[in-house]
């Protein structure tokens, strides 16, 4: 199923993509409306779960959108481009975790404030800078989407 609502160009929206060019195309749109808010549909979700030759051989570096999709469909990262990564992220990367981290119990929490969890984390966070301050919460605000079309059990 096409979402004709990203094709406000054309006057008659395409009702099948048979090549690859129309397929990057249409990526390219989806994604360029979810990197600005509008959530692709579950079906959407469910038609590019098919896709990753189209993701693959053409890479939009530069999309959260892209790279959203990537790590729900849980493909790995195209090197490049500059998407947002939260600082813990990049700890994680350089340490060679990937996901899934397991959550910590009961018995992981420390005793007191200040000392370090099981997984590596401060139990206080440091104070942020704004620009970082900005980063996270756009990253939260892209997750919480994620959350929002992804049915519960995993991914469509």
């Amino acid at each position: 199923m096409i979402d004709h609502s990203v094709h406000p160009d054309l006057d008659h929206a395409p009702d099948e993509l048979s090549t690859p060019e129309e397929r990057t195309d249409y990526v390219g749109r989806v994604c360029g409306a979810w990197d600005f808010g509008i959530v692709p549909t579950p079906k959407t979700f469910e038609l590019f779960s098919g896709w990753r030759e189209i993701f693959d051989r053409f890479p939009w570096l530069h999309s959260s959108a892209y790279t959203a999709f990537r790590t729900i469909f849980g493909w790995p990262r195209v090197p490049g481009g500059h998407t947002l990564e939260a600082p813990w992220e990049r700890v994680d990367r350089r340490a060679g975790r990937t996901l899934p981290i397991p959550a910590p119990t009961a018995s992981d929490a420390p005793a007191t404030r200040g000392q370090t969890t099981a997984i590596g984390r401060q139990r206080s966070a440091p104070a942020l800078r704004p620009a970082a301050r900005r980063r996270i919460a756009r990253r939260i605000v892209l997750l919480a989407a994620v959350h929002a079309v992804t049915p519960r059990g995993g991914c469509p």
